[in-house]
């Protein structure tokens, strides 16, 4: 009895972990379809490594000594923000800007396009549809301005030689991060490879640093705050700097006390703030030796 009830009991587990591992497999298999995955993206998704490297690099912040603005979302038009739109950079280049955040995300069709979310768009837009790609690309935002995707973004760069890009990709899942990171390095390797040279990458932590470099050999990235693990004191992510290379740092404007910024500045590392569109503050933060701040409307 003892015997057939140990078998019984076998056989159930192996059921289970077969149908479990089935359903894993299942369910792999439908996010890559449904977010268009390559063959080769898919790949590099299924070979997660369990710990990160943490590499050293030799990155170039030369683009921070000529500039203490960085324009945030391409930039406020009229009194619109977040539109991350062809007029918004029009305007905020004519206005003086050269370095531009721009943000990035997924559509439900899987398509990379610079928007900062679903929800976002909706409010943009008035409208309550599908977040497809069709409808990105052919509806106005405020009924006025033109989104843009990454061809679109890339192409601007191109033509618009003395601007860099960064950008602010939201996702910290490794499959979004490769899927986002792998067509932006695709499309413009296709158009120019040079413009990489001009885009500089924003990691919500260390592990994503290392795997968008197996990406691409991104000259400069900046390490952004806002996402980052409450338990990391700055302690620790001064000493992650010092050993990844990194030497921008950016959090919000109601983090930036003195304390902070001395000690960034204290081991080489620049500081940014966002987002500020108050002279005064601006004039505040510059004075405390913040480096550059993202802002909307600051140059007029």
């Amino acid at each position: 009895m003892k015997k057939s009830t140990i078998l019984f009991t076998s056989i159930i587990l192996i059921t289970l972990s077969i149908v479990n591992t089935f359903g894993i497999f299942a369910s792999s298999f439908y996010f890559f379809k449904k977010m268009n995955f390559t063959e080769e993206e898919t790949q590099i998704v299924e070979k997660k490594e369990e710990k990160p490297s943490f590499s050293k690099y030799d990155f170039d912040y030369s683009w921070v000594e000529n500039n203490k603005y960085i324009c945030h979302a391409l930039g406020g038009v009229g009194d619109d923000v977040y539109t991350n739109s062809r007029e918004a950079f029009v305007a905020s280049y004519d206005k003086g800007y050269r370095i531009f955040e721009v943000d990035f995300d997924l559509t439900d069709d899987g398509e990379l396009v610079c928007s900062h979310d679903v929800e976002k768009w909706k409010e943009l837009t008035g409208i309550d549809v599908d977040y497809t790609y069709s409808n990105f690309k052919n509806i106005k935002l405020l009924g006025k301005y033109t989104s843009l995707d990454v061809d679109d973004l890339l192409n601007i760069t191109k033509e618009y030689n003395d601007i860099y890009i960064i950008t602010d990709t939201k996702y910290t899942d490794e499959a979004s991060i490769i899927l986002q990171f792998s067509r932006l390095v695709e499309k413009a390797e296709a158009l120019d490879e040079d413009i990489l040279d001009r885009v500089i990458p924003q990691v919500y932590d260390l592990s994503m640093l290392d795997l968008i470099m197996k990406i691409y050999p991104f000259k400069s990235v900046i390490l952004t705050l806002y996402q980052y693990d409450e338990d990391w004191n700055n302690k620790d992510i001064a000493a992650a700097c010092l050993k990844t290379g990194i030497k921008f740092v950016t959090y919000t404007q109601y983090d930036a006390t003195d304390e902070l910024i001395n000690y960034w500045n204290k081991y080489g590392v620049y500081s940014a703030v966002f987002t500020v569109n108050e002279p005064e503050d601006a004039s505040r933060f510059f004075n405390k030796n913040v480096k550059m701040i993202y802002t909307d409307f600051l140059i007029s």
